[in-house]
Order: C-alpha cells, then sequence, then structure tokens
C-alpha cells in the first residue's frame, strides 16, 4: 500500500496543569515547529493551537504546565522511531480572537532545560574534559542518552557557578582531540552530543536526497521523499569573515607568567588545511599558490595556564593558545558551505548526523562532483501541517570540503557562429 509522502501520526498532545489536572489537546494544534541546532544546548518548539473552548483559561495556561508530546511517519512498512519530548511551556504569543475561535501559539523548551536553573556548578575537577563533562551532565538529572566522545585534553580547572548546560558549552570549547579543537555540545530529538566535528563527518550517511529534482505525480513515499521539496544556497564563501576572523591568516599571542614566557603562533587557511581531518580532503579555494591568497594578519591574546600539568606537549597542560586557534578555524571553516533542504520529513534524522546530496539533477553536468557528497545537518526544523495534512523538514547543512581538485584547468570556450 503506498503512502503519501510526508505523512505522520500525531499520538499524543498532553498538557498537565499546575493542579494535576490533564487535557489531551491533540485536535487542537494546526502548525507543529520543534527547532534544533549543533549550535544550542536545547532543542524547542512552537505550536499554533485554534481553541473554541476556552482551554487557556479553563486548564488555566499559567506557564507552569508539563507538555508530553509523541508524533512519527506514517510509512510503507519502514520503521520510524516515534519522537517523543517531555517540554514545559514558557510563553504564550500571538495571542487573537474570533467569535468563539482563539488562536494563540504555545512556545515550550525542553523540561532539562528549564530544571538546568535549579542547580549552580562551583566545584574543582581533575582530568580531560569529556571525563568533566560526563561528571557535569549527571548533575543535570535528565533522562536522555549523553553520546561523548573522550578527549586528549588534561585539566585542573573550576567551573565558575555555571548552570550544567551551560558548563557543558563551556567544557566544550576547552575540549581538545587528535589535533582538532573542535568539540561542541548540543541536543537533537534523540539524545546530547559531546563531541567534535570530526566524529560527527565521519559517521554513516543516514539518508539521500536529489536536490532540486522534479516530482512524479502518483509515485509513493519510497521515491518522492528522495528529492528535495526545496533548496537554497546560503554560502559558498565568505572572504569577508574569514579574514575578519582570522581564518585566512592569524597569529595568536600567549603569556605565559609563571615561566615569564611569550609564544606566538601563526596559523593559516593556506598551510595548515591539511592539518585537519575533513570530508574530502579538498579546499574549497585554491590553496596551490596559483590563486590570490589573502593573508591580511588578524592577531588575538590569550592567556597560558598550564597549571603544572603536562610534559609540554599539546594533550598535557591547557594549551589555551593552540585551542583557541584551532578552534576557532574549524568553526570558521564550516561557515563558507551552507545551504538549506525541505524534504518531506525522515524522523531518523537529527541535528549532528550526515546526509547525501546529490546535485546532478540541478546542473548539466552528467557527474557533479563539486558540491555532491556527503553534508552535515547543523539544524533542523520539523514542520507539521495539519491544513497542508503532511511533516516537512528544514535542513540546514553545512560541509568543510568540496569534491574536485584546484587549480582546475583553464576553460576552452566555444568560438561563436558565424
Amino acid at each position: 500500500m503506498s503512502t503519501k509522502p510526508g505523512g505522520f501520526k500525531f499520538n499524543k498532545l498532553i498538557i498537565t496543569s499546575h493542579n494535576g489536572f490533564q487535557l489531551d489537546l491533540v485536535n487542537l494544534w494546526t502548525v507543529v515547529e520543534l527547532y534544533e541546532d549543533i549550535y544550542s544546548s536545547s532543542v524547542s518548539m512552537r505550536i499554533q493551537m485554534l481553541d473554541t473552548g476556552n482551554n487557556i483559561r479553563a486548564l488555566p495556561i499559567i506557564g507552569q504546565e508539563d507538555v508530553e508530546i509523541e508524533f512519527d511517519l506514517l510509512s510503507d512498512g519502514s520503521f520510524y522511531a516515534p519522537i517523543s519530548l517531555s517540554m514545559k511551556i514558557v510563553k504564550i504569543s500571538d495571542l487573537t480572537k474570533d467569535g468563539q475561535k482563539q488562536g494563540f501559539v504555545l512556545e515550550l523548551v525542553t523540561k532539562d532545560f528549564m530544571q538546568n536553573f535549579d542547580t549552580r556548578i562551583s566545584e574543582y575537577f581533575e582530568g580531560p574534559a569529556s571525563k568533566i563533562a560526563a561528571k557535569v551532565y549527571g548533575q543535570l538529572g535528565s533522562f536522555k542518552n549523553l553520546m561523548i566522545r573522550t578527549s586528549d585534553d588534561q585539566h585542573e580547572l573550576i567551573v565558575p557557578n555555571f548552570t550544567p548546560l551551560k558548563a557543558l558549552g563551556w567544557l566544550a570549547g576547552r575540549a581538545y582531540q587528535a589535533d582538532n579543537a573542535s568539540y561542541l555540545f548540543f541536543e537533537n530529538n534523540r539524545e546530547y552530543v559531546f563531541a567534535p566535528f570530526p566524529v560527527l563527518i565521519e559517521a554513516q550517511e543516514k539518508n539521500k536526497f536529489l536536490v532540486d529534482a522534479k516530482f512524479n505525480t502518483g509515485e509513493d513515499q519510497n521515491s518522492e521523499d528522495k528529492k528535495t521539496t526545496y533548496f537554497k544556497w546560503h554560502s559558498t564563501f565568505d572572504n569577508i569573515k574569514n579574514i575578519t576572523s582570522g581564518f585566512y591568516n592569524a597569529t595568536v599571542f600567549s603569556h605565559d607568567i609563571v615561566n615569564r614566557e611569550m609564544k606566538e603562533i601563526v596559523h593559516n587557511f593556506w598551510d595548515n588545511f591539511s592539518d585537519y581531518k575533513t570530508i574530502t580532503g579538498k579546499p574549497f579555494q585554491d590553496i596551490s599558490g596559483s590563486g590570490y591568497q589573502y593573508k591580511p594578519e588578524v592577531q588575538f591574546y590569550v592567556p597560558e595556564n598550564s597549571l603544572g600539568v603536562g610534559s609540554g606537549d599539546a594533550t598535557g597542560g591547557l594549551f589555551q593558545e593552540e585551542i583557541f586557534m584551532r578552534r576557532k578555524f574549524h568553526m570558521q571553516l564550516f561557515n563558507n558551505l551552507k545551504c538549506e533542504i525541505g524534504i518531506f520529513a525522515d524522523p531518523k534524522l537529527g541535528a549532528g548526523d550526515t546526509i547525501e546530496l546529490n546535485f546532478n539533477s540541478n546542473f548539466d553536468e552528467a557527474d557533479e562532483k563539486l558540491h555532491s557528497g556527503k553534508w552535515l545537518i547543523s539544524a533542523i526544523k520539523h514542520e507539521m501541517d495539519r491544513g497542508r495534512n503532511d511533516y516537512r523538514m528544514r535542513i540546514e547543512c553545512i560541509r568543510d570540503s568540496i569534491g574536485i581538485d584546484y587549480p582546475q584547468p583553464v576553460p576552452v570556450l566555444k568560438e561563436a557562429e558565424a
């Protein structure tokens, strides 16, 4: 039996009021939007409601409610685990009234995010940032899994009166693994993640999509959901941000007060790109010297404080200047190649997963290699629309490299016909 692309089931929208009264409002929503992002420690949600029973006053909804939500995708035999979320209402917005009909938007965050504010951590820790992160995460009290990858650094530090989620983001900025100081901490619809970019991009692609392919009326979900419903380039390079951020050329100075030493480290895209694990190993601009190389210097000053840990290598002490420099470079690297696609939803996908994009359908070439291939999902907006009766996703994708080598051969132009 064929299933409509984007067909879904909304199983549960149960609100528990401050007085313990429960009500399932699953029939009152009109549009649901769920947001997840690799640069955010928490997912969030907006639910548009159309209410004729004045439930906003009858419950009442006053900002102290628990909300249990569950939805999944209808499919032709493929297994999709339902997405289940425990949320808190933090705001009512866009309140309108038309006769007996009342419209409003429920704005929600996770229970974890709200209970996070109940805990402050002022504590001394020793060891790798990943080990410290695991201990901090335990103080959050979440039932969600934490996917964590061991870091190579060694620290002696005090978490300075941070909430658990803020402390985890702070620790991600200090974690270091295999010459890549690029850890992220974020939540997607399945779990929390504390891992570096290389771990994310090395994962197997979870789905593949044809960019800008034509839809054929009558085809079922198994073929139509592989085609994008929308495509937009956000960036294929950004020279100004690359210059001003020090991505192209940076000098980092640090001062070791204890040993009375100054350090100076030079780092640039042209010489250091190959030091990083990337998807293809092929830079998005020519580093051979054939093309013009932007080299205006940007200088940074950071404190060096190894606290007597380590024996002079980058895994022993904090080596803040190297971590700062490499993290800044790696973050900006993923700001150059960025696009957005729309698809019929795939609940298996989450922020931090990889997918394959095939651009052959969008270009005249028989085999488009420049941008086709693996991309990292940096953000997802889940959209369920009752009026449209489907479940779609807007996915922001980023990439650190391309599929061809530079410099490219000089093109041969066709002579104009007489």
